[in-house]
């Protein structure tokens, strides 16, 4: 039982690690952007970062009580 939820918690982290990559992609993206005047692309990726931070933070929320309740 320990070695399942053990394995779920990584699951948990190497798709939030995922998710962390992709922001920082993102965020270089528009600051790229940014530098080449391009705002209402920029608009629509903020948007994607975002959702990423929300998805995130909903990740980090669902380790900790993971986490508490193993």
């Amino acid at each position: 039982e320990c070695s399942s939820h053990l394995r779920r918690l990584i699951k948990r982290m190497s798709n939030l690690q995922q998710v962390v990559q992709e922001k920082l992609n993102l965020e270089h993206k528009w600051a790229k952007q940014a530098s080449e005047g391009q705002v209402e692309d920029m608009k629509w990726t903020s948007i994607r970062i975002n959702d990423l931070k929300k998805q995130i933070d909903n990740a980090v929320e669902q380790t900790k009580k993971f986490s508490i309740a193993s």
